[in-house]
C-alpha cells in the first residue's frame, strides 16, 4: 500500500491554472515542498501570483519550465517526487479544423508524456490525474438510460467520437490511456478526479479557464436576453483542489471520483447574483423557449446538436465515493457563486 513521505516534494503540473494554484496553496499550507511546472518563465503575470502564494507559507515552492507536448520536459521537475498531481492540459486555441490533429493527439500526447516520465522516475509512487465528467457521459439526456437515474464512476462516455464532441472524446481516450499505463506496472498507482464545472474564486486575475469565462458571461451581460434550458453539475474550485490534495495524501485512495456538489440550472446562478446585486448587472430573467434557443445558441458558441441532447434534461450524480474514499467536504453552491462574484469585482474583472 502507498505510504506518504511528507518530506518528498510533490509535483503539480500546470501550476498557474485555476485548479492547480489552489492545490499548490493547500499543499504549501500543509508544509509540503511543491515542484510546479509552467509553460514559460517569461509570463510574469502567471509566475508572480504563484510566488505570492508561497510567501510566508510553511512549505516551499520551486517552479520549472516544461512543455506538456515535449517528451522529457517533466523528468527534471519530477526528480525525487513521490506524488505527481497532473492538472495540466495542452493549450488548444482557435478553430478546430482537424479534430484528430488539433484536439485528440495533443491531449493524448500530453498524458502519455507525463506518465512516460513517471515510468522513468523511480521515486514516484502515486499519480493523481485531473480528468473530467466528459469521460463519464457525453450528453445529459443519457441520464434517462441510467438504471438508478444518476451517473456514477462506473459510467464511461461511449458516445463521443472524433466528429461528435471531439474534446470529450479526447478526454476519454486520455483517461483510458492513463488507466492502461497504470495497469501495465505495479510501482505507482493512479487516482483519478472527474470534476463537474468548477466555479469559485480564482487566486489571480489572468486565468484562461472555460469555467471562469462561463461565470463572467453572467456579469458581463452575455446572457442578458435569457439563458438556454441547461443544467450542470457544479463543484467549488476549492473543494476540487482539496480533493486532489486528499487523493495525494490518503494512503487508501483509489479509483475514479466524481466531484460534483450540486446540480443547478443556469437560471439559478442568475437568481443568486440578482438577489445579491439588484440592478447592478444585466442578468437574465427568462429561459429561452425551444425555437428561440435554436436561434440564439450559435451566438454563444452552442451547437444545435448539443441543444438537442442536453436542453431540458436535468443530470444527476452520485458523489458518495468522493466523500467516503477521500473525505471531501462540499460547501454550499450559493457560497461558491457569491464568493466568486466578490473576487472578480475586487480584481476588476468586470
Amino acid at each position: 500500500m502507498f505510504s506518504l513521505n511528507r518530506d518528498a516534494p510533490v509535483l503539480v503540473t500546470g501550476a498557474s491554472g485555476y485548479i492547480a494554484s489552489w492545490i499548490i496553496r493547500y499543499l504549501l499550507e500543509e508544509g509540503f515542498t511543491v515542484h510546479g511546472t509552467v509553460r514559460q518563465f517569461a509570463d510574469k503575470q502567471r509566475i508572480e501570483p504563484l510566488q505570492a502564494i508561497a510567501e510566508g507559507a510553511p512549505g516551499k515552492l520551486r517552479l520549472f519550465e516544461a512543455n506538456l507536448l515535449r517528451h522529457g520536459d517533466y523528468q527534471a521537475p519530477m526528480q525525487g517526487c513521490q506524488v505527481v498531481i497532473h492538472t495540466a492540459s495542452p493549450f488548444l486555441a482557435g478553430r478546430v479544423r482537424k479534430p484528430q490533429r488539433d484536439v485528440v493527439d495533443p491531449i493524448l500526447e500530453g498524458i502519455s508524456n507525463v506518465l512516460l516520465s513517471v515510468e522513468e522516475t523511480p521515486s514516484v509512487q502515486r499519480v493523481v490525474f485531473t480528468s473530467s465528467l466528459a469521460t463519464v457521459f457525453c450528453d445529459t439526456k443519457e441520464v434517462l438510460d441510467r438504471p438508478k437515474g444518476y451517473f456514477t464512476e462506473a459510467d464511461w462516455n461511449i458516445r463521443a467520437d472524433i466528429d461528435y464532441h471531439p474534446f470529450k472524446f479526447a478526454k476519454t481516450v486520455a483517461e483510458r490511456q492513463a488507466w492502461k499505463m497504470a495497469g501495465a506496472q505495479d510501482r505507482w498507482d493512479l487516482v483519478v478526479i472527474n470534476p463537474g464545472l468548477a466555479l469559485g474564486p480564482a487566486l489571480h486575475r489572468r486565468q484562461h479557464s472555460a469555467s471562469i469565462d462561463f461565470f463572467l458571461g453572467f456579469l458581463r451581460g452575455r446572457y442578458r436576453f435569457g439563458v438556454p434550458d441547461l443544467s450542470f453539475g457544479f463543484v467549488d474550485v476549492r473543494d476540487l483542489a482539496m480533493a486532489h490534495v486528499l487523493a495525494a495524501t490518503t494512503p487508501t485512495a483509489s479509483g475514479r471520483h466524481i466531484l460534483v456538489n450540486e446540480v443547478h440550472h443556469m437560471q439559478d446562478i442568475a437568481r443568486i447574483l440578482r438577489e445579491a446585486y439588484p440592478r447592478k448587472f444585466f442578468l437574465p430573467d427568462q429561459i429561452w423557449s425551444g425555437w428561440v434557443s435554436y436561434l440564439l445558441a450559435p451566438f454563444l458558441g452552442i451547437s444545435w446538436a448539443y441543444l438537442r441532447e442536453n436542453q431540458r434534461y436535468h443530470p444527476a450524480f452520485d458523489n458518495s465515493y468522493s466523500i467516503e474514499d477521500l473525505g471531501v467536504e462540499y460547501r454550499p453552491f450559493e457560497d461558491t457563486i457569491l464568493e466568486q462574484a466578490e473576487q472578480v469585482l475586487r480584481d476588476g474583472m468586470v
